[in-house]
């Protein structure tokens, strides 16, 4: 991947500071790179080091040095209360979340035990449901049981009415072909009145 300008100037920065030369070997040890690349970068950022170090040497008027002392003073004083303002707003932004955090937490805390209360509710709904339904259950197999004795009953009920009726018509069939034992046991009829074929009279 190819070097780019920021990491050759900072490799040469990081090469003053120790006290080496800078120089296209030092810069490819620690980027890497072509010196095709890191060449005229590295010529410019002399270039600018060097210019930095000639203005530095211009000697300053003690009335210019003071303003500048003052101006540097201001600005700085202007940057700290920049950051101490934007730290007091960050301050307040962090309370503020941290407070509405809070809220949200004891909310959600509040939902959380009603939604438990809730499902002990259903729990303790379900379980007495559940309890009805294996009642309704044994209930319903007593009822089976018992409907199935009262069929079982009804039947050999049915089969004794049956063999009795069996019985009893061969008894009436049995009756009906039993021999008559020639005594008649109707009432004898009256004689009839015979009409007389003698006149009055006669003897």
């Amino acid at each position: 991947m190819a070097v780019t300008n920021e990491e050759i100037i900072a490799a040469c920065e990081q090469i003053a500071r120790s006290g080496l030369d800078t120089t296209q070997q030092t810069v490819r040890e620690l980027t890497g790179g072509s010196y095709s690349t890191i060449g005229p970068i590295l010529k410019k950022w002399k270039e600018q080091r060097q210019n930095d170090d000639r203005v530095r040497d211009i000697p300053v008027p003690d009335v210019i040095g003071d303003a500048s002392a003052v101006m540097t003073g201001k600005l700085w004083e202007a940057a700290l209360e920049h950051a101490t303002a934007g730290h007091e707003a960050m301050r307040k932004a962090l309370l503020a979340a941290e407070v509405a955090a809070a809220v949200e937490r004891d909310e959600s805390t509040a939902i959380i035990a009603e939604l438990e209360g809730d499902l002990e509710a259903t729990r303790s709904n379900l379980k007495t449901a559940l309890e009805r339904l294996d009642r309704l259950e044994a209930e319903r197999e007593g009822n089976f049981r018992r409907v199935a004795d009262a069929q079982v009953i009804a039947e050999h009920a049915s089969t004794e009415a049956a063999t009795l009726r069996m019985i009893i018509d061969a008894r009436d069939t049995a009756d009906r072909k039993m021999p008559s034992s020639g005594v008649s046991l109707e009432k004898p009829s009256k004689p009839k009145c015979q009409r007389s074929n003698a006149l009055p009279g006669s003897v």
